[in-house]
């Protein structure tokens, strides 16, 4: 230990030398941390790259790296990286041609290699990663012939996730989807993009080409009325929505009692089409939640197929049900137009989608 009155920082796995560390720096002018040391919050992440001596607008106008460090969750290990890499670019790139998409790659990369179960640290052979995984520091993932180790960062259905989030952030997932395309220069893609990662049935035509709206005309709504209605709907600022086919760039999160959650219409093939959005989220205080199959499928089909015809599209309609819960239906005999995302594609459909960042876009007003 240095005498020098230089910060010195004290890694510690678990609070069982608590007491002893806390002997050894009593003597300090300053508090220790408190141990267990809690994630990062916005405000903390912020305040560093600040202090680092990162652009100004750059930390509080970008939004993409606001979006970065809302995904990286407070994870102090993969923010030191993340933060080395720009500050390494910021050396030879101005601030707004910084590649951050290429820096969250690597750092990606860097964070998920494969281990060996049985590898331990040099300077202490007893800590291997399965011993780790044992003392609940982190997961073990096999993945193939590999083992991954997974952090606790991403959505998690044990969480305390409420219904009405999981709602308004899959309304503003939808949208995501939608300016990420057209942010990539896609005016049309095949249907069976736009759905990637979800099952669905048989005879839907996946090849089918949907028009992607423009990302800066992309915008949600939450509806005070259900739709249909005969009412002029509201939405929750107290503007009037005017509902069209026309308006495919808009997405709504429907009013209370209705029987679809969320919709929006898609222009697929010069034709409007409706997209009915069912979004199960397990029951809270749940010990056994109820399982996603072929009975609440059907339901929930009949719902929104009640809707079509009400509306005047016949059979130009797509139910999508968004769900955490395990699935136990027949994925060969979905009904016709009929898209599924249950526990057991989860992934696959949302990618690396953080909780930090669902909280995020559930609370932010524009996209």
């Amino acid at each position: 230990m240095s005498c020098n009155p230089v910060i010195f920082f004290v890694p510690v796995l678990s609070g069982t030398v608590e007491g002893p560390i806390q002997a050894i720096v009593k003597e300090s002018m300053h508090p220790p941390l408190q141990l267990p040391l809690y994630l990062l919050d916005i405000n903390d992440m912020l305040k560093i790259a600040f202090d680092l001596g990162f652009d100004e607008n750059f930390i509080y106008q970008n939004k993409l790296f606001r979006c970065m460090i809302s995904d990286i969750g407070g994870q102090v290990r993969a923010l030191e990286i993340f933060y080395g890499q720009i500050s390494d670019a910021s050396e030879t790139h101005s601030w707004d041609d910084i590649d951050l998409l290429d820096i969250m790659t690597s750092l990606e990369v860097e964070l998920e290699r494969p281990v060996d179960d049985d590898e331990s640290l040099e300077s202490k052979p007893s800590i291997t990663y399965k011993s780790l995984k044992s003392s609940g520091i982190l997961t073990l993932e096999p993945l193939n012939t590999k083992t991954y180790d997974t952090r606790f960062y991403m959505i998690n259905p044990n969480e305390q996730f409420y219904w009405q989030d999981w709602e308004i952030f899959n309304i503003k997932f939808w949208a995501l989807r939608y300016c990420l395309f057209s942010a990539l220069g896609y005016k049309q893609i095949e249907l069976k993009e736009l759905l990637k990662g979800a099952h669905y049935s048989d005879d839907l035509d996946v090849n089918a080409n949907v028009d992607i709206p423009d990302y800066k005309s992309v915008s949600t709504h939450c509806l005070i009325h259900r739709y249909p209605s005969s009412k002029v709907n509201y939405d929750t600022t107290g503007k009037i929505c005017d509902i069209s086919s026309k308006n495919n760039n808009k997405i709504y999160k429907n009013g209370g009692g209705a029987e679809g959650d969320g919709f929006c219409f898609l222009s697929i093939n010069e034709k409007p089409m409706i997209l009915s959005l069912q979004m199960k989220w397990r029951k809270q205080d749940s010990m056994n939640p109820e399982k996603f199959n072929d009975s609440l499928i059907k339901v929930e089909y009949e719902k929104s197929k009640k809707v079509a015809k009400k509306i005047g599209f016949g059979d130009n309609w797509i139910l999508l049900i968004l769900s955490i819960r395990e699935g136990s239906y027949t994925k060969k005999e979905l009904p016709s137009n009929c898209v599924i995302v249950d526990k057991g594609n989860f992934n696959d459909f949302y990618g690396k989608i953080y909780s930090s960042r669902a909280q995020f876009f559930a609370e932010i007003k524009k996209l």
